[in-house]
């Protein structure tokens, strides 16, 4: 199926649900005993429960269901507004609602977005000269090879989805980058660089983080200007 009718198939739904409550504030609480709040946030919006990969990426894989896991359903950036605005107008109906999704999800979320990445400028899927199309990266310098390796790794399936799925047990390691705290492991960055590329709704990726935690043979950062 293309992903950019079945995400205006969804669109549809959220938005009728919210006319609905909007006229018929009395259903919010058939709706949340249905389960809701809670298919809004872990099927539609983010996904909460990635199981790791254990087979061997050379072996044959059911790529394509292995990958269902990584996708919400909300995948575009008009279905991901309209998720979030039946949330709110869930929340405006039901006090509970709120303190449900604070207590429940907020740290959850808080985990797994991290702060926010200056990683180009966001474009509209209807902009975009194909809905499946993948973004790219940007070329900070002299980076061009690398760019263009890490790309490879990136369209090798096997590869990018058993990444993704990888355990790592080293917590987060911030240290100070250009005014701000970066994660310092090359494994966090580099799964955080290839969700990017397949999920993204921005233009091309940032890899200045990555590039900051992928070290040389003297241990410091990849100078971007060196090619």
């Amino acid at each position: 199926m293309n992903s950019y009718l079945d995400d205006h198939y969804v669109i549809g739904l959220l938005k009728m649900i919210a006319c609905i409550l909007k006229h018929e504030p009395a259903l919010t609480q058939s709706l949340l005993s249905e389960g809701v709040v809670q298919f809004l946030l872990q099927e539609c919006l983010f996904s909460f429960d990635v199981k790791p990969f254990e087979g061997d990426v050379n072996k044959s894989v059911n790529l394509a269901e292995f990958k269902k896991q990584f996708q919400s359903k909300c995948m575009q950036s008009i279905s991901r507004e309209a998720a979030y605005r039946l949330l709110v107008t869930i929340c405006e109906f039901d006090d509970k609602s709120l303190e449900r999704i604070l207590g429940e999800y907020w740290v959850q979320l808080v985990e797994k977005v991290g702060d926010p990445k200056e990683t180009g400028v966001v474009k509209p899927p209807e902009h975009r000269s194909s809905y499946e199309k993948f973004i790219g990266m940007k070329n900070l310098g002299a980076i061009c090879y690398m760019i263009s390796m890490l790309q490879q790794f990136f369209h090798v399936k096997a590869f990018r989805y058993s990444l993704l799925a990888a355990k790592d047990p080293m917590p987060v390691d911030l240290q100070p980058f250009e005014g701000r705290q970066v994660d310092d492991n090359v494994l966090h960055q580099l799964k955080a660089m290839f969700a990017a590329m397949e999920l993204s709704d921005r233009s091309f990726f940032n890899p200045k983080d990555f590039c900051f935690a992928f070290k040389d043979f003297t241990g410091q950062p990849i100078n971007v200007r060196i090619q």
